[in-house]
């Protein structure tokens, strides 16, 4: 007798996503906040390295796209602080969110690196 097969079991589509460069990056800026001064006024300050605001700027975009998929019927996603995997039930689904994601990763100047998969693999059992 030949089972069915679980909505689970149906294969899926998933993007990986990373940002380029995270090694090179942390080995530049080995703190999240720089300070600097005092100046010829006297003046002293403190800013986010880059690697700090790339790694916000990549999470901004991330958690912004899963609320917005979330929105229009579900998405499985796990988020890292360098990488992430998304998981979507069609291909067209998938194609279409890279691809939203791609412009916006550019948009906000975060190179990344994406791969999209379709197969029999969830969160649950990667």
């Amino acid at each position: 007798m030949k089972g069915v097969a679980r909505p689970e079991d149906q294969p899926r589509t998933l993007i990986f996503v990373d940002i380029l460069g995270f090694a090179a990056i942390t080995n530049l800026h080995r703190v999240r906040v720089q300070s600097y001064g005092p100046d010829e006024h006297g003046f002293r300050g403190s800013s986010t390295t880059e690697m700090s605001d790339r790694i916000n700027r990549f999470n901004n975009v991330l958690d912004r796209c899963v609320f917005g998929e979330t929105q229009k019927g579900g998405i499985q996603a796990m988020l890292f602080s360098d990488c992430a995997f998304l998981v979507f039930e069609t291909s067209l689904r998938a194609a279409v969110v890279a691809a939203g994601l791609m412009r916006e990763f550019i948009s906000h100047s975060v190179p990344v690196r994406m791969a999209l998969e379709k197969a029999r693999s969830t969160i649950s059992n990667m």
